[in-house]
C-alpha cells in the first residue's frame, strides 16, 4: 500500500469517525454524554501515545536524534493522557490536571523543534530559502493566532480575573508555536517529494492543522453563526484528525526504523 493510500485512509477514517461521533452524541441521554466525551478523548490520545513510544523505541529513545525527538513525543501525549483522564473522572484533581497540561505542550514545542531541525541535524539542507521560509512561518503564524484567539483570549481574561488556570491558555499559545514549526519543516520535506520524509512530514503537518482545528472551532464557528453542538463537533473532528494522523506518522517512523534495521543486517 503507497503512502498516498495510507493518507486517504486515515482521512476517510477521520470523516468515518466525525460522522458516527456526531450521531452516537446526539442520540446518548445528557449523563452519558460527558463519560462518552472522555472516553473518546483519552482513547484517541492513548493511541498517540502508544505509537510515539513504539517510534521512540525503534530510534533509541534518547540515544538517537530523532530517537528524543519520539520521545518528547511519548512524554507530552503519555502526560495528556493522564491529564485527560484527571479531567473527566477525577473529582478535585483540576490542578493535576492543568501541571499535565502545560508539562505535556512544553514537551511537544521541544518534540517539534527537534524535528524541525532535523535535517539540520543530519548535516542535509534541502530547504527553500530563508525568505521563503521566514515568509510561510509567518503567515502560519498568523494562521494560527487567527484560530486561536477566541481560546487564548478567553484564557487571558480569566487568568487576569484571578482564576489561575494556566492549562488553557498555554494550550493554544503552543498550538501558535508548533504550527509555525511545522510550516518551514513542510517546505523542506517537499523538496523530498515523492519519497517517505515528505509523507512523514506531510502527515505531521496535517495532524498538527488538526489541532488548529481543535482550538479554532470556537472562533470559526462563531463567525459562521453556528451552535453550540456545531463548536463540540468542530472541535473532536479536530481532535481526531490531529490523533489519527500524529499517530500514523509515529507508526511510520517506527516501520521505517525496523525496515532499515533489516536492510543493514
Amino acid at each position: 500500500m503507497s503512502f498516498r493510500h495510507v493518507a486517504i485512509g486515515a482521512a476517510a477514517a477521520v470523516i468515518l469517525f466525525a460522522i458516527l461521533d456526531s450521531i452516537l452524541f446526539a442520540a446518548m441521554g445528557t449523563d452519558a454524554r460527558p463519560i462518552y466525551n472522555g472516553l473518546a478523548r483519552v482513547s484517541m490520545l492513548a493511541i498517540v501515545a502508544a505509537a510515539a513510544g513504539l517510534a521512540a523505541s525503534r530510534f533509541g529513545w534518547w540515544s538517537e536524534y530523532v530517537g528524543r525527538a519520539w520521545t518528547l513525543f511519548f512524554a507530552a501525549y503519555a502526560v495528556l493522557t493522564i491529564g485527560e483522564v484527571l479531567k473527566r473522572f477525577v473529582t478535585g484533581a483540576s490542578l493535576a490536571s492543568e501541571i499535565c497540561v502545560v508539562a505535556a505542550n512544553i514537551a511537544l514545542v521541544g518534540a517539534y523543534i527537534m524535528t524541525a531541525r532535523s535535517f539540520h541535524a543530519a548535516g542535509l539542507d534541502f530547504g527553500a530559502s530563508r525568505a521563503r521560509t521566514v515568509l510561510a512561518s509567518l503567515v502560519s503564524f498568523a494562521i494560527a493566532l487567527a484560530l486561536c484567539y477566541d481560546s487564548i483570549s478567553s484564557a487571558w481574561a480569566s487568568l487576569v480575573s484571578g482564576n489561575l488556570a494556566p492549562g488553557p491558555l498555554i494550550s493554544p499559545i503552543a498550538d501558535v508555536v508548533t504550527f509555525a514549526l511545522v510550516a518551514p519543516l513542510l517546505l523542506t520535506a517537499f523538496a523530498l517529494r515523492g519519497g517517505q520524509q515528505f509523507w512523514m512530514f506531510a502527515l505531521l503537518t496535517t495532524g498538527t492543522i488538526g489541532w488548529m482545528v481543535n482550538q479554532g472551532s470556537g472562533t470559526i464557528v462563531r463567525i459562521a453563526g453556528g451552535s453550540s453542538e456545531a463548536i463540540r463537533a468542530g472541535r473532536m473532528t479536530g481532535f481526531a484528525m490531529a490523533c489519527f494522523f500524529i499517530a500514523l506518522t509515529q507508526w511510520l517512523a517506527a516501520d521505517r526504523a525496523v525496515r532499515g534495521a533489516h536492510a543493514n543486517v
